[in-house]
């Protein structure tokens, strides 16, 4: 039933916003799938969005580790939020955060399409650390321009500071 898990989702989302997002997935982790919360967080491009997701990754959020298909979907959904136009301006302490949590998850072994939604994610809160760590990754195919676009945007972004 996709649907009625995605209807829900929304309905929640209206009638009580990011909090009631957060709760229905901390109530319903077996039932809500954390990818519908994210396609919604994803959408609102927020700083309360992105406070959002480190807030449902708990205990994930410092050691990614602890639950890595949740955190593979986080990156991902930062990477939306925060890669794009409309980004959200976040708080310093916020893209520390993210950004803490995308080299530690980085530290792990991850598939390729992963690894690469990780690096992307960089895009909207790398700094120099970001670019000395995403030298040592290689992509192939599909995702060979993963390194090269988000150097490109990390030093684009933090020189224009």
């Amino acid at each position: 039933m996709p649907f009625r898990r995605w209807a829900t989702v929304v309905a929640t989302y209206h009638e009580q916003g990011i909090p009631g997002l957060i709760s229905l997935i901390r109530r319903n982790e077996e039932t809500v799938p954390a990818t519908f919360v994210f396609g919604v967080l994803a959408q609102l491009k927020s700083i309360a969005s992105v406070q959002a997701v480190l807030e449902i990754l708990g205990d994930a959020a410092n050691e990614p580790g602890s639950d890595l298909e949740l955190a593979d979907m986080a990156a991902t959904t930062f990477n939306l939020i925060l890669s794009f136009e409309g980004r959200p301006d976040l708080p310093s302490t916020v893209e520390a955060d993210v950004r803490n949590f995308l080299h530690a998850l980085l530290e792990l072994e991850l598939s390729e399409p992963d690894q690469a939604a990780a690096v992307l994610a960089l895009r909207g809160v790398g700094d120099e650390a970001s670019l000395e760590l995403i030298k040592e990754f290689t992509f192939d195919d599909a995702w060979s321009d993963t390194v090269p676009a988000t150097r490109r945007s990390i030093v684009q972004r933090i020189s224009g500071r």
